[in-house]
């Protein structure tokens, strides 16, 4: 057990505590006496006081003989809080504080493993905590976060403007349906049209699929619409991935994504490069969709000279 370690798991539980996520309880008490004579990590003395707070000083005592009888423990199950060592199922039930621990990462394997349904292939990695573009592992390892959380923490981790925000706004309303006027909605709608410098509206979505789907239905609506001849073709890229959902797992250009899920919408049509694009284009051709990064085949940007002659 390394001092990072250790210091990785106090200060996880002094935040949580402190933030309210979570209360602290007697286990949590009897869990950092037990094993603080390992180290002399000053943080303890935080916890001793929450736990005074919380119970008293005199039940603070009495945990600190409970304590006792876990110091010939070896000190990772004292982080897991469990005699039973070899009995993973065990632990589920214990408060999520505890989860991380020595044996953290080995212990969410096992329960991604028995409860999540396995639609990825993970690293056997798990990040705890994160301050803007670097995060830290259970293990106390520093990584540089280069694809921003696939895409979706471009502002970096635990960034305290947009912390701030959200807790802001989680204090007035959590969600309103779009039945209803949302006037940060309309007001976030009207920084990104000026920012820009397009005639546009946006359209918000949960996920880059839910986008490419409403990308789909206003294109072919379009092609609808304007004309006499139907258009509802759309030309996407071979090696593309444009989403998990029906329509974007069809539009996207990987014969191994198509197994199983059929029958799918028609009218998608796959390019070999940028270059053959044109080649494919006729009366029923409604719109091309490509990624400027494809980053399944390989991290490969498009030429920007190319995307501009496209449009």
């Amino acid at each position: 057990m390394t001092q990072t370690e250790y210091k990785i798991y106090i200060d996880d539980i002094i935040r949580r505590v402190e933030t309210a996520r979570v209360k602290v309880s007697p286990h949590h008490i009897v869990q950092i006496i037990a094993i603080s004579k390992y180290s002399k990590y000053s943080e303890i003395e935080k916890l001793y006081n929450i736990g005074q707070r919380a119970f008293g000083e005199n039940k603070v005592q009495d945990l600190k003989e409970k304590a006792t009888q876990l110091e010939e423990l070896p000190l990772e199950w004292h982080f897991v809080g469990n005699l039973q060592k070899n009995k993973i199922n065990n632990l589920i039930d214990l408060n999520p504080v505890l989860m991380h621990s020595l044996d953290s990462l080995e212990l969410a394997q096992e329960l991604d493993k028995k409860y999540v349904l396995q639609t990825y292939a993970r690293q056997d990695v798990e990040f705890i905590s994160g301050d803007n573009s670097t995060l830290t592992d259970s293990k106390g390892k520093r990584y540089i976060d280069f694809t921003s959380g696939i895409g979706v923490t471009s502002v970096g981790h635990a960034n305290a403007r947009l912390s701030s925000a959200i807790s802001e706004q989680l204090l007035k309303i959590t969600h309103i349906s779009n039945l209803y006027h949302i006037a940060p909605q309309a007001k976030a709608a009207e920084m990104l049209v000026k920012s820009s410098g397009y005639d546009m509206q946006c359209f918000f979505g949960n996920s880059g699929a839910e986008a490419n789907e409403g990308a789909i239905k206003i294109a072919r609506k379009y092609g609808e619409l304007n004309g006499e001849i139907k258009k509802y073709k759309i030309i996407t890229l071979n090696h593309s991935f444009h989403g998990r959902t029906i329509t974007t797992v069809k539009a996207t250009g990987q014969e191994s994504m198509h197994n199983y899920f059929g029958p799918f919408p028609d009218g998608f049509v796959y390019a070999d490069s940028i270059n053959d694009i044109k080649n494919l284009i006729d009366d029923h051709t409604c719109a091309v969709m490509i990624e400027l990064v494809q980053g399944e085949g390989g991290v490969e940007p498009l030429d920007k000279a190319k995307i501009k002659k496209l449009r």
